[in-house]
This record gives C-alpha cells, structure tokens and sequence, in this order.
C-alpha cells in the first residue's frame, strides 16, 4: 500500500465549521468513490499548537517554519500502489476533484509517506 497526507487550509472568508461540513459531506464523499482509494481518513484540526524550533538550519530556512498557517485538516489516502495513485491524479476524475475543491480549499500541501506503525 501508497499513503498519501494532504495538508489544507480553508478558503479566505469560509468558517471553519462550513470547511469541515463541505470536506466531510461533499468533496470526501467524492473522493471515495474513486475505486483506486482503498481507505480515506478525514482529520479536521480542533487545535493547533506551534512549537519552538529546536534546530535550525542555517542551509535551509523554510525547514524551520514547515508550517506558516494553522492547518484546517489533512486528509488521509491509501492506494494498492503508486501507478494506480498516479492513475487517479491525472485521470479526469481528478480535474473533477481540483474543481470542487476549489469550493473549500484555500492552500494545500501533498506528501507521499511512509507509514511505520509502532504497536503501542
């Protein structure tokens, strides 16, 4: 399995509750119909905490403030295997997922993960 972590802030001017509301009823309802998604996690942020750097890089000073807006959620994807994520994203499925996302999403940031449990 692919996982798959999108980070998002809301539109300018959207509440926090219609964000959540439309991600969780319109756009996810959307993105899970998609047969190459396998499992979807919704994670809408109820508080945000900065905490000091610890190290910075002096070569790399954006590593220092990953982040430079509070996030409104992340959204969790998983997929059998890459070709079939890549499939999906440049489908015309997903021109249909960029539009509606524009009806809530204001910044967004993908990342392609590793996932490693560790057994509580």
């Amino acid at each position: 399995m692919i996982k798959r972590i999108t980070v998002m802030t809301r539109k300018p001017g959207m509440s926090r509750d219609d964000f959540a509301d439309y991600w969780t009823n319109v756009h996810a309802p959307l993105l899970a119909s998609h047969p190459a998604v396998k499992r979807l996690v919704i994670n809408v942020t109820e508080a945000f905490t900065r905490f000091s750097v610890r190290n910075a890089d002096p070569a790399d000073p954006l590593r220092s403030a990953i982040l430079t807006q509070i996030p409104d959620g992340f959204v969790e994807l998983w997929f059998d295997n890459a070709g079939e994520m890549n499939a999906m994203y440049a489908s015309d499925f997903s021109k249909r997922l960029i539009a509606d996302a524009e009806n809530f999403v204001g910044a967004i940031a993908t990342f392609i993960v590793d996932e490693r449990e560790i057994p509580a």
